[in-house]
């Protein structure tokens, strides 16, 4: 879940229950109950003094609201909801991975960006220090990272996320198009989860910089691969079955599936604009071929909850 996500929640959950407020005096003196949009709540979200002295660089905060079901009464303000969140990111955070960080050569802000990008990147924890290593071994390549999560999140930050990811998105010019340049996004993408954060400062040693969904397994795992040519063989094995994972996709159609469409939060192939060249963008290539880009899975969400709790944020 992104900032964009959790402010339509909160805005949501704190307009269902405000209490009884007849007598009282709100926005145009009209003693309305107050009601807050997105854009309030996003407003909000831009106030860093909460991490500041774990993140003195952020800009909002992006991937510092902890996943998780929170116990709100109602009435509770859009303040106070984003206060607990961000106070269960820093019950969550570890003095010793400010440490850890700095002796990677990261700061902190960087640690939670990266671990962003693996949360939205795979929801199987077990090979998410994998996906670390394919970020770290991309990083020190100069490869870029082609992480369509931060396409979707370029959408949404400028309000045009319908669902798809169209072709126009991933030649959109922003420091957060990570297809089009190398090096990490200026920040988070998405909340993020301990362990993604303990991926990030805790890589596998590989030489992985491709990896797959395995659509075999069907359980959201990858394969993974150290070089072009190994990861070419593997295109044409599964173009022989007749199946190949595009990365991003929910759903996988035939030897070339870009046209298929996927969840929202997995950044769906198709529209008027859509990607439509399964050599293109439906997988990984080498960065000879077009800007290589990991696979997308985001990590699973919560559902909503019951009674006087709100809906799990994210």
């Amino acid at each position: 879940f992104t900032i964009f996500d959790i402010a339509k929640r909160i805005a949501e959950f704190t307009n269902k229950n405000q209490p009884d407020r007849s007598g009282t005096v709100d926005r145009g003196d009209t003693g309305s109950p107050l009601i807050y949009t997105d854009k309030d709540v996003l407003a909000m979200l831009n106030d860093t003094s909460l991490v500041r002295d774990i993140s003195p660089e952020a800009k909002n905060l992006e991937g510092y609201m902890y996943p998780s079901t929170y116990d709100i009464p109602p009435g509770t303000s859009p303040e106070k909801i984003i206060e607990l969140m961000v106070k269960q990111f820093r019950k969550i955070w570890k003095p010793e991975w400010t440490e850890k960080a700095k002796q990677m050569g990261r700061t902190p802000h960087e640690i939670v960006t990266i671990a962003s990008l693996i949360e939205t990147e795979t929801g199987v924890p077990a090979e998410r220090p994998i996906v670390a290593s394919v970020i770290y071994n991309r990083l020190a390549k100069r490869i870029p990272l082609g992480i369509d999560q931060t396409n979707v999140y370029i959408a949404k930050m400028q309000g045009r996320w319908d669902g798809t990811i169209h072709k126009s998105d991933l030649e959109v010019v922003s420091p957060y198009n990570t297809r089009k340049f190398p090096g990490l996004p200026p920040g988070p993408i998405s909340s993020v989860s301990a362990t993604s954060i303990e991926a990030a400062l805790n890589p596998a040693r590989t030489d992985y910089i491709f990896y797959v969904r395995n659509v075999q397994a069907n359980d959201g795992s990858h394969w993974f691969y150290a070089s072009a040519a190994d990861f070419e063989r593997a295109a044409v094995d599964r173009n022989r079955t007749g199946t190949f994972n595009v990365p991003g996709l929910e759903e996988n159609r035939s030897a070339c599936p870009a046209a298929g469409v996927g969840a929202e939060r997995h950044g769906a192939i198709g529209g008027d604009d859509a990607i439509d060249d399964c050599r293109g963008h439906g997988q990984m290539r080498p960065p000879a071929a077009i800007p290589a880009r990991p696979a997308g899975i985001a990590a699973d969400a919560t559902a909503g909850s019951q009674g006087r709790r709100a809906h799990d944020i994210p």
